[in-house]
């Protein structure tokens, strides 16, 4: 258990660290950018379907009020931009759970 929450720590500081605008989540380019720093192998196709997982992951998250109390856009259905953008929760439930499909091995280095 406390390996899972230490590699889930580190996907939050690595979503942080590509947060270029600091607003707390990722548009399609900041998010774009993580996936090929992460792994410069992934293709267009990859990135795209792990973009859609987590932004499902994030609605889903969003919707059930769990996304952590600090996050500007949980309750905000209405909100036109919260359907283009992830959170760090739901991305690194997403990652975690894809991690070895789609980034290999970096991401256990990161």
């Amino acid at each position: 258990l406390a390996l899972e929450v230490e590699r889930k720590l580190r996907l939050r500081q690595l979503f942080s660290k590509h947060d270029d605008n600091h607003d707390g989540v990722l548009d399609f380019n900041e998010f774009h950018q993580l996936a090929l720093d992460f792994n410069p192998n992934l293709s267009p196709r990859d990135i795209s379907q792990l973009f859609v997982e987590v932004l499902n992951e994030s609605e889903v998250r969003r919707k059930r009020g769990i996304e952590d109390a600090d996050d500007d856009l949980a309750g905000k259905g209405s909100d036109s931009r919260v359907a283009d953008i992830v959170s760090p929760e739901a991305f690194a439930e997403v990652v975690d759970r894809f991690s070895v499909q789609m980034f290999g091995n970096h991401q256990r280095r990161s």
